[in-house]
């Protein structure tokens, strides 16, 4: 498939919580739940100098997702995928894999500071004390996700991978399986389920990419695990998701078009 210049439109989603008075958290090490999960808005300088938006995610067991912009821009190019570690109110991830959708490629990229619980994160990009990136947790997008059935219709918009930027349709029934069709030409398809994750603001996914006759469906015929984001406001959901391999990773924003 012909990946198209458009850059997709996004909001992610850091999870956060804690008062960083003691050590307590260590995400699948060891805490019974992340003391960050929540939903964050913020910003960092890349290493151009320039300022990128951030939306992104914090899952309880202390993985994250950040989608980032375009400089000077609102729509989202790229995803950082990461695991966070803290100790007191200091926190610190690295070898994050940032999957940089416009230039089609990965970096390594590191991220350390401190936190406020239920209120920001603080920090540098890389060590570097030119490149800050702040994160604001935001309480609206943090609540804890509604029924599985609230899911259910058809999503339009778009999946993203590093080489891919095509047209797609999901479909989410009552129970949370989904289905889709993935470009408008040469399609393939892909199948799944949505399942609950108690006390956050976000889905679990399960997705099997199914390629069609002449090429692999969106990164290669194989199963990815992620979450997904139920914006009710704007009746829109956000899938992401990473290889097993590191090696890419999916974004949709889809619209919902039919209950």
């Amino acid at each position: 498939m012909q990946k198209q210049l458009a850059i997709v439109g996004l909001a992610l989603a850091l999870n956060a919580c804690g008062d960083g008075n003691d050590d307590i958290f260590r995400g699948v090490d060891g805490s019974s739940s992340s003391r960050l999960t929540g939903v964050y808005l913020g910003s960092f300088t890349d290493e151009n100098l320039s300022p990128r938006s951030i939306l992104g995610v914090i899952e309880k067991n202390s993985n994250f997702w950040l989608l980032y912009s375009l400089p000077a821009d609102n729509g989202y190019t790229g995803i950082m995928r990461g695991h966070f570690s803290l100790s007191g109110n200091r926190f610190s991830a690295t070898n994050i894999r940032d999957y940089n959708f416009a230039f089609n490629q990965t970096a390594s990229v590191t991220l350390n500071g401190h936190y406020t619980a239920e209120k920001n994160l603080q920090g540098n990009v890389n060590n570097t004390n030119n490149r800050p990136f702040n994160l604001i947790y935001n309480r609206d997008y943090s609540r804890d996700n509604t029924s599985i059935s609230s899911l259910q219709g058809r999503y339009s918009g778009r999946t993203t991978t590093l080489t891919n930027n095509v047209i797609t349709t999901v479909n989410i029934d009552r129970s949370g399986v989904v289905t889709g069709i993935v470009g408008d030409q040469d399609k393939c398809a892909f199948a799944g389920r949505v399942s609950s994750e108690n006390n956050a603001p976000y889905f679990n996914i399960h997705l099997v990419l199914t390629g069609s006759a002449s090429s692999d469906c969106l990164n290669g015929a194989q199963e990815v695990d992620g979450i997904l984001l139920n914006q009710i406001d704007s009746q829109s959901i956000y899938m992401m998701a990473e290889n097993s391999n590191q090696q890419d990773a999916i974004l949709f924003i889809g619209q919902k078009t039919q209950n």
